[in-house]
């Protein structure tokens, strides 16, 4: 840093120390040097920042916003401003690790800020993740119709040469939370794939990693041994970026089908023994959960931690240890926020129902009241996304209803929905009731 003259020059050295970082998966550190950066060129950014500055972007975004539609934005002049043009490559890099990362505000600041920069003074390299940064922000606001419509512009201006090296990035934020929430889930590792022949045709390892590991994290199909070999055949590429995040990650998403079948090391465990994957033929990360939530939390992976505890919880409810799955269900709550827009937000809403449900017997009082009011609350969700998309999540609005029917000791009427539930879920192949064993249904 002491041979550089100029506030510029320190900048570009914040940011390499930033996608150093994030190649090796320590997100709070992309965070602090990417901060710092910012400070540099006179950004004055906290590392946390306040919903009042949030607010304050987010309104002058929708001003600048206001008239213009997606095919100007995609049509907009170059940028040409280099100070701006620094500024914008910075927050690229806070954008890709704060969402995972658990900083919400930061993500949510940086982007808008990038966004209000784009708008102002036009379209840089990175507009493509930019405007894919808005549709995620959308997402996370409830807004589904308009994050999807700003995911298509990203994905059309990533398909220009000069932004090739960001395509990776854009593509997979497209399927994660966009496609995902507006088509068929069935198929929406095509857009993971993508991403993955992008990212090693560019060299980057970060969205290697994210492509990986969720590459048949969320793919239905009912042979649970198929897809974990699939999913298995990523760990290598994880292993050799070194990433923490992602290798964590896919031991959960990995060794969470295999507990299903029965497969780890013990009833209630995520982890897998050099001897329990000899036994599974290979199948399976070797490491135990205490060694995840150790790197979760050196990574400093607020929602990896939430999927942790939504993991434990759905799997003591799938053993009928309903008790345990409810004090997993108070952790995981703490963690609900992190996972806002993104398809986690799905599984733990479902979940968070059904150990509710499965508890209730037990409840009297004023406890039961607000459980119910709970259940009611988690149906609204689904209730609102069958709304929007039928096709992903009719299958759930039912079975919650089937769930609530029986509460009410409507039998038939409870009956009638759990067929209904089968029927939509296992003849048009969803997604939550394939990735999930048949206890749901």
């Amino acid at each position: 840093m002491k041979h550089a003259k100029t506030a510029i020059d320190q900048a570009e050295i914040r940011l390499m120390q930033s996608v150093l970082y994030r190649y090796l998966g320590q997100l709070d550190q992309v965070i602090n040097y990417g901060v710092l950066g910012l400070r540099l060129l006179g950004i004055r950014l906290p590392f946390k920042p306040g919903f009042h500055l949030i607010i304050r972007e987010l309104a002058l975004v929708k001003g600048r916003l206001l008239g213009k539609n997606t095919e100007q934005l995609l049509y907009a002049p170059p940028l040409q401003n280099d100070r701006v043009k620094l500024m914008i490559r910075i927050m690229s890099e806070l954008n890709s690790v704060t969402y995972n990362g658990g900083n919400v505000n930061l993500f949510l600041f940086s982007t808008l800020k990038s966004l209000s920069l784009t708008l102002q003074y036009g379209n840089s390299q990175e507009a493509a993740s930019i405007y894919s940064g808005y549709g995620v922000l959308l997402a996370v606001m409830g807004d589904l119709k308009g994050s999807y419509q700003f995911h298509k512009l990203a994905l059309k201006l990533a398909e220009t040469e000069d932004r090739a090296k960001y395509r990776a990035g854009v593509l997979f934020a497209y399927g994660f939370l966009g496609y995902a929430w507006s088509e068929s889930f069935q198929d929406v590792d095509q857009w993971f794939k993508k991403a993955m022949e992008d990212a090693l045709r560019y060299g980057d390892h970060y969205q290697v990693v994210l492509a990986g590991t969720f590459m048949y994290a969320f793919k239905a199909n009912r042979d649970l041994t198929e897809l974990t070999q699939k999913a298995m055949e990523q760990v290598s590429l994880i292993k050799q970026t070194n990433n923490q995040y992602g290798y964590s990650m896919s031991f959960m998403f990995i060794n969470r089908r295999l507990n299903y079948l029965g497969l780890t090391d013990h009833q209630f465990s995520l982890g897998v023994s050099q001897q329990t994957q000899e036994q599974n033929g290979g199948m399976g990360i070797i490491g135990s959960e205490e060694q995840c939530l150790k790197n979760l939390r050196e990574s400093n992976s607020l929602s990896g931690l939430g999927v942790y505890y939504k993991e434990k919880m759905y799997i003591h409810y799938l053993y009928d240890d309903y008790a345990k799955a409810l004090d997993y269900l108070a952790v995981s709550d703490k963690y609900l926020k992190y996972h806002a827009g993104t398809p986690y937000v799905v599984e733990c809403r479902i979940c968070n129902f059904l150990v509710v449900a499965a508890n209730l017997a037990g409840m009297k009082g004023e406890v039961r009241k607000k459980a119910i009011q709970r259940l009611k609350r988690e149906y609204k969700y689904v209730k609102a996304w069958s709304s929007y998309c039928p096709e992903n999540f009719q299958h759930l609005q039912y079975l919650l209803q089937a769930e609530l029917a029986r509460i009410e000791e409507k039998k038939d009427q409870a009956l009638q929905y759990y067929e209904l539930a089968a029927e939509t879920a296992f003849f048009g192949m969803k997604r939550w009731s394939m990735n999930w064993p048949p206890k749901c249904f």
